[in-house]
């Protein structure tokens, strides 16, 4: 088992749906935490994971305005976790 299959499990674990390589776990009626693991399979032993927030409403808003097909997977905004941490 490699590392990233490993994190998706704690994080299902931790009440996170999976899937595929995304993760999301609702906080409410509008926010959702989500998280990318990237590929689950293969023989990566890496992982930086992106890390975000789901709004609904704004989810909303944007694939109408971008004509796009919604998508309940898809995060508002988010970034490598790396950046979320920072450097200290």
């Amino acid at each position: 088992m490699n590392l990233r299959r490993q994190v998706s499990d704690t994080l299902v674990q931790r009440g996170f749906e999976r899937n595929d390589r995304l993760h999301r776990r609702r906080l409410d009626e509008m926010f959702s935490f989500w998280v990318d693991t990237g590929p689950l399979g293969g023989g990566r032993t890496d992982i930086a994971p992106f890390v975000g927030i789901r709004h609904e409403e704004i989810q909303r808003v944007v694939t109408e305005l971008m004509g796009l097909k919604p998508s309940a997977w898809a995060g508002t905004v988010g970034a490598n976790v790396g950046y979320v941490l920072g450097d200290d």
